[in-house]
């Protein structure tokens, strides 16, 4: 053989294993989740709810992270105090998808726009602890009195209001993120989007799916899918049309639990049913019913891990766990002593956006009430945002409400009940709780948290029968076993940015 001929022989070779290599990479999946709806912005700051930010997390690095019960750095190396009301967080060497370096005073500029008060961005609040913020936010400040400084060596410093040692956790979510362009930003160029996350932007397509490509590994792709329904959801997982499955719902669970693909992250949250204004005055009913749930019952039909009627914060923050006891005897005796308006409305309302789980919840607590007090309530699935709209003007007679915690503190649970919250739908003026919770603060601003002070302020909500918590909640997820370094903690926030594909366990 003429070494001519060896020499074509071995190019043609040498192309066929490239476009052999090139096929075995292109045949990676795309790593599908879904949305219970459809962004409505590409914006972090014009979030209203948790939903979206499974997508936006991808696309936009924070300071920080939660991870393992630690914060870690992001975007930042660290966040430190070097006072108690000075936090410095040094740059990492990260860019932007367009190559450009991410700087500190990219950071300045985006968090003073994210407070401008002709914004109205929904969480500005997570800056409020940062001085001159609040004020600037409701138009009663100036922009130079914001204590938010981009230094040199890339340090990007807050200074503090008061004491806030929990302040790093705000530093975590997306919503604070660098947006070099995002004024620029509309439907019809959302490709030109610069993001700071680990992926970038590919394509969306309207009332379709959302597709994202990592920046480090062009080879793996997320596609967003736009589902609402959960059980719709669990056909596409079971037809491999979805690689990771975000709530399976509980009656499915037995079924799945001993599979390899099933994974239970539990998660800190304040979920609760709650009294509104028209039970305001009916303190004997609300006694009722809330002792008058055989909370054990329930295990069997939501598989749950921890007791109904105790809250869904972890016992590490509290010197004794409280709790509702199931006592039906009192409950009817109470209910007998009560005086209930005949007009008395006796509706339960509850989001779709909880899914089949919440359903099957909410039937539960209706034949409970039925078989132990004789009372017929009728339940109301209202579609989420005529369900926010309807208790930020009048509440429902009684509704279930779901709050997630930002923080893995007992505070930031609490925080849902003050006036300054969004969230705080029950409009507590109790004195007697409000002293409560701003004992909780100081305590926090020493930095002296109090398990004491965590078990009395919840317990005041359940002895005066304020609301009944739901419990302990885990999420029970799906994920194909291929897809490994993939990160979902107990705030429920998803972490991407290292995942990857295994060929060999897809086989």
């Amino acid at each position: 053989m003429s070494f001519k001929r060896w020499l074509n022989g071995f190019l043609l070779l040498s192309f066929l294993f490239g476009l052999c290599t090139q096929a075995a990479i292109s045949e990676i999946p795309r790593f599908r989740l879904h949305l219970v709806s459809e962004p409505g912005s590409l914006s972090p700051w014009d979030q209203k709810n948790s939903n979206g930010l499974y997508f936006l997390s991808q696309l936009f690095g924070s300071l920080l992270k939660y991870k393992d019960g630690k914060l870690i750095g992001d975007l930042a190396s660290e966040c430190i105090f070097k006072n108690p009301r000075q936090i410095d967080c040094p740059l990492k060497d990260k860019t932007y998808s367009n190559g450009q370096s991410i700087l500190a005073e990219d950071f300045r500029k985006s968090l003073l726009l994210f407070l401008g008060p002709d914004r109205h961005a929904p969480r500005a609040d997570l800056l409020f602890s940062v001085r001159g913020a609040e004020s600037y936010y409701l138009g009663q400040g100036s922009v130079e009195n914001v204590g938010i400084q981009a230094l040199k060596g890339n340090i990007l410093r807050f200074d503090l209001e008061k004491n806030d040692p929990e302040f790093l956790y705000n530093l975590t979510s997306p919503l604070l993120s660098p947006l070099p362009n995002i004024e620029k930003i509309g439907p019809k160029n959302s490709k030109e989007l610069i993001s700071s996350g680990a992926y970038r932007l590919e394509e969306w397509l309207p009332t379709q799916k959302i597709v994202l490509v990592k920046r480090d590994n062009p080879q793996i792709k997320l596609e967003f899918l736009f589902v609402s329904e959960d059980s719709v959801a669990l056909n596409l997982y079971e037809k491999r049309d979805l690689s990771f499955l975000r709530r399976l719902p509980t009656l499915f669970i037995p079924k799945y639990k001993d599979r390899k693909d099933f994974y239970e992250v539990n998660q800190i949250r304040f979920d609760y049913i709650a009294f509104g204004p028209e039970l305001k005055n009916l303190p004997k009913l609300r006694e009722a019913l809330s002792l008058s749930l055989d909370f054990s019952d329930i295990d069997q039909i939501l598989f749950t891990k921890g007791q109904y009627g105790c809250p869904g914060l972890p016992a590490s923050l509290f010197d004794k766990m409280p709790c509702l006891k199931f006592n039906p005897q009192r409950a009817q005796d109470r209910l007998i002593e009560e005086k209930i308006p005949k007009n008395l409305k006796l509706i339960y309302a509850y989001s779709k956006l909880g899914g089949d789980d919440l359903k099957r919840q909410a039937e539960w607590t209706q034949s409970q009430w039925k078989k132990h007090l004789k009372l017929d309530f009728q339940l109301e699935q209202v579609e989420n945002k005529i369900f926010v709209e309807q208790l930020k003007h009048k509440a429902y007679p009684l509704f279930r409400k779901g709050v997630a915690p930002e923080r893995p503190t007992c505070l930031s649970a609490m925080e849902f009940f003050t006036n300054s919250s969004s969230e705080n739908f029950l409009k507590i003026t109790d004195p007697n709780f409000l002293q409560r919770i701003e004992k909780l603060n100081k305590a926090v601003e020493q930095n002296k948290p109090s398990k004491r002070l965590c078990r009395e302020t919840v317990d005041f909500l359940l002895q005066n029968h304020l609301l009944i918590p739901t419990g302990p909640i885990h999420f029970s997820i799906l994920v194909r076993p291929e897809w490994k370094n993939w990160s979902l903690n107990s705030l429920n926030q998803l972490d991407l940015s290292e995942l990857s594909y295994s060929e060999a366990v897809s086989k």
